[in-house]
């Protein structure tokens, strides 16, 4: 039920962007920001100063799991990402003379078009760049330049973070954290929004993927930004009033 919603929900944000920005990475961010305006306003509406850490969790979390979970079905949302693996994976189906070049390049033995086009999305870039040496090359090329377009982003955004060991998504994950520590002292939310923050990018790091770490700090950045700027309009509009 959770896959058919996101799933759905992710459809309707690649096709309506698609034309101006369909970048996953960029989408993910601007969905934390958005999410994050949402729980900053809805958190400092309810007026009790206990309610906005609760309502910032439950937004990011929910927001993770989103995330994630379109980054696990990427090649089934995203519009020219599913054309290019399933064109590429007919094409090479259609003739035993590209089949058995991609067999021999792979290593594998091909039984159905969805063999190809599971090893090709779990190629790293440097790998499906090789591909583009075997007949047809334009038609492998066009599989990079789609990957590289769609996919990535200072690696790839659906791969696990230790998979492929990324500089900019290590600092970006310890930025992320040091501004929840951050987030937590100056808005003096209690203790626990810092512990559970920790375990978040401690699993992000470790078990989960790049995308969900962009995702995680674009979240907190915009809702300490969020937050500190709704705040001083209150107090302003507050002490107006008075």
């Amino acid at each position: 039920m959770f896959f058919y919603i996101n799933d759905t929900l992710w459809e309707t944000i690649f096709h309506y962007t698609r034309r101006v920005c369909d970048h996953p990475a960029l989408l993910s961010v601007g969905f934390a920001t958005v999410l994050a305006f949402l729980a900053a306003l809805i958190g400092l509406l309810m007026r009790k100063r206990k309610a906005l850490p609760t309502v910032m969790l439950l937004a990011e979390s929910a927001g993770l799991a989103s995330v994630h979970g379109m980054l696990l079905h990427l090649p089934l949302l995203h519009s020219r990402i599913y054309t290019a693996l399933s064109t590429a994976s007919s094409i090479i189906m259609s003739s035993s003379t590209y089949l058995d070049a991609f067999e021999k390049k792979a290593g594998i033995a091909v039984e159905s078009a969805s063999d190809i086009v599971y090893y090709l999305w779990y190629l790293s870039p440097k790998e499906m760049e090789a591909f583009t040496i075997l007949n047809p090359s334009m038609l492998y090329e066009k599989v990079y330049k789609a990957f590289m377009e769609e996919r990535y982003f200072f690696g790839y955004v659906n791969t696990d973070v230790l998979d492929e060991i990324s500089l900019f998504y290590f600092i970006l994950g310890v930025a992320g954290f040091l501004i929840a520590i951050g987030f937590s002292y100056f808005l003096q939310f209690p203790r626990y929004f810092g512990m559970i923050q920790g375990i978040l990018f401690l699993c992000a790091i470790a078990l989960l993927k790049n995308g969900d770490v962009l995702f995680l700090t674009a979240f907190l950045f915009s809702a300490f930004f969020f937050c500190t700027l709704l705040q001083k309009k209150t107090k302003n509009l507050e002490s107006f009033s008075s």
